[in-house]
């Protein structure tokens, strides 16, 4: 098998693929906000669509953030720089909450981390939408119907549950 710790570069994808086609298992990693992301960079960087839906597997974004303190997090409203910084807007985030500080916590606001992540699982239709060499819109939506949400959205929930602040995501999710 071939492990890469990050894809930067279009002449990565060609020679990867080709690896995959010759039967070896090829693990690759690349910094994208959602799998639709990573999926679009390895299109962009392969322009033979039917080779990458025929070898790729599966594709996971994750990122970890930090676990707001059940013991000290406080509700607040979303700030606006924050907001922005993910372009959102304060009606799509609802309940959201800050780290507070106390004895458990070590008077950080956060302990521990959670995982925040997606996954798309190679089909038949999706492999048929990428074979058809679809646009960026196109291919995201599909990958979503999916059932792969965007990091921002698993994040967004995870904001609203309290589990961790809306700076933290914003601190994490590539861009």
């Amino acid at each position: 098998g071939i492990v890469v710790a990050d894809i930067r570069d279009g002449e990565t994808v060609p020679a990867l693929l080709e690896a995959a086609e010759a039967g070896r298992l090829v693990l690759a990693a690349t910094s994208a906000p959602s799998a639709a992301s990573a999926v679009a960079m390895l299109m962009e960087a392969d322009p033979q669509p039917w080779v990458l839906a025929g070898n790729l597997k599966a594709v996971v974004a994750t990122t970890t953030v930090r676990r707001l303190c059940p013991h000290c997090r406080r509700p607040i409203a979303p700030d606006d720089e924050t907001l922005a910084q993910l372009g959102l807007m304060a009606e799509e985030v609802g309940q959201a909450f800050a780290p507070g500080g106390c004895g458990e916590c070590f008077n950080l606001g956060y302990c521990g981390v959670a995982g925040c992540s997606s996954a798309m699982l190679m089909d038949d239709r999706l492999a048929a939408v990428f074979r058809s060499g679809p646009s960026r819109a196109e291919l995201a939506e599909a990958i979503e119907q999916a059932g792969a949400r965007p990091l921002l959205r698993v994040g967004l929930d995870m904001v609203r549950e309290g589990l961790t602040s809306l700076e933290e995501l914003a601190r994490c999710l590539p861009r």
